[in-house]
């Protein structure tokens, strides 16, 4: 029988596992072992949902403390005081004339308490309509040009300004001023001696508060300063511009006008009235009565023009003595008045 050996194991070295190890010899090389594998958690979707609100919420924070940050900067560049304005401080053209009680200071003072705008503010976060609309809404103004910034701490103000022509009277009582459009000023707020000569409207009808609508009957209701005067034939009637009121506030200014013109002595010979008697227009000087205009002038009369009914006023007024306790009528003709 034949007799084999076993087949030997050999090592990685090379060398056969059966033989005993030299002590010289390297020890045995060992393979490295490969790494687990991480595993992979997947996400809920209700932890997806979680995340993405914690994102937004984040997202959001941020935008916040951002957008505080630009305000507050802003904010602190607002309140520099070289963009700070005092509202006396506005810059009028033309400031308020002369016959103003209490001149550019009583005047603005005036327009910010009725606006309750602020006594001081930022040029830069002033808004350009509603100053203007606080002016528009003053009586003495007439009109408001276009407002402007002009510098850090400047604004430029256009105004034209109402000019009081006549003092409406009834019967002892001096009432409101009037303009020549008829709208009613506050008399207290004129100087009168700086703005004479003012002509006296007397005999009108008593003005009322058109806001009351056909309940304005009660004819002690002041109304207010700013608007054109109105008046109410009848309890049933609504409040109209009374037409009269216009005609001689129109005459007025005329009057007051050429009065103005002529040298301090020759104004003090006039304190005129305009009175509408039926319909008819009369000029009192002194005690003497003109019929300007009306139903009862002659055609003749009505040929003249206001021009040369003046000069016949003036003439009549400085070269004729004037009776004393005598009311005396006049009319105007081609030749003068008679």
């Amino acid at each position: 029988m034949e007799h084999r050996e076993p087949p030997r194991i050999v090592s990685a070295e090379g060398r056969p596992r059966d033989l005993v190890a030299d002590e010289t010899d390297p020890p045995p090389r060992r393979f490295p072992r490969l790494p687990t594998p991480p595993s992979v958690r997947r996400l809920k979707p209700h932890g997806i949902a979680v995340v993405a609100a914690a994102a937004l919420a984040g997202v959001a924070a941020l935008v916040l403390l951002v957008s505080a940050i630009y305000r507050n900067t802003i904010a602190a560049v607002h309140a520099q005081p070289d963009y700070q304005i005092d509202f006396l401080d506005l810059t009028l053209v033309p400031d308020p004339p002369a016959w103003y009680r209490g001149g550019r200071s009583a005047f603005l003072n005036r327009v910010r308490e009725e606006s309750r705008f602020p006594q001081t503010f930022s040029v830069l976060d002033l808004d350009l309509a509603k100053l203007r609309k606080a002016f528009q809404l003053d009586c003495w103004v007439d009109e408001v040009g276009q407002v402007r910034k002009t510098g850090r701490n400047s604004v430029v103000i256009p105004l034209k300004f109402r000019e009081p022509v006549a003092l409406a009277r009834f019967n002892r009582d001096v009432g409101q001023a009037v303009d020549v459009n008829g709208v009613l000023l506050p008399r207290a707020e004129i100087d009168l001696d700086a703005a004479a000569p003012l002509i006296y409207l007397q005999n009108f009808d008593r003005p009322v508060d058109p806001r009351l609508g056909t309940q304005s009957t009660n004819r002690l209701s002041t109304p207010p300063f700013g608007i054109e005067w109105h008046t109410q034939k009848s309890g049933h009637d609504a409040p109209a511009p009374d037409p009269q009121v216009a005609t001689a506030v129109r005459l007025a200014a005329f009057l007051r006008g050429k009065i103005r013109s002529l040298s301090a002595p020759g104004r003090e010979l006039f304190e005129v009235y305009i009175q509408a008697l039926s319909g008819n227009y009369w000029v009192q000087v002194r005690r003497d009565l003109f019929l300007w205009s009306g139903p009862s002038e002659s055609a003749e009369s009505k040929k003249l023009s206001d021009e040369e009914k003046w000069v016949m006023l003036l003439d009549c007024v400085q070269n004729r003595p004037s009776a004393p306790h005598k009311t005396a009528s006049y009319v105007f003709t081609r030749n003068g008045v008679k």
